[in-house]
């Protein structure tokens, strides 16, 4: 039933912010004023790219919530610095935004189908 909702999120921009908004909220959504600042700033490359920190951020923390895991303060610092910052920092384009970007691409827009 998860695998369900998450899915139809793709198709629903709303939904994908209802998820959002009711998991926790996961946390996982990188906005663009912070990412310009973090470029800003030196601490990302101009090529920095959403879509792995969007991505394998939430699905990480959903996945815990949903089994009843912790996703305290420690594992989420644990999992920023050991995956999500240096996913941002190799500059590597998806061409694509996440489920919970909040505005997912979906899959007709994709050049690889």
């Amino acid at each position: 039933m998860s695998l369900m909702i998450l899915q139809a999120g793709l198709r629903d921009p709303e939904l994908c912010q209802y998820i959002e908004d009711t998991a926790g909220p996961t946390g996982a959504r990188l906005t663009d004023a912070v990412l310009r600042g973090a470029i800003e700033r030196g601490e990302l490359p101009a090529t920095a790219d959403p879509f792995a920190y969007e991505e394998v951020g939430a699905a990480a923390l959903v996945l815990r919530k949903l089994n009843g895991l912790t996703t305290d303060a420690a594992y989420r610092e644990a999992l920023a610095d050991a995956v999500l910052i240096p996913a941002l920092r190799s500059g590597v384009a998806a061409g694509q935004h996440g489920i919970f970007s909040g505005r997912p691409t979906p899959a007709a827009e994709r050049k690889d189908q």
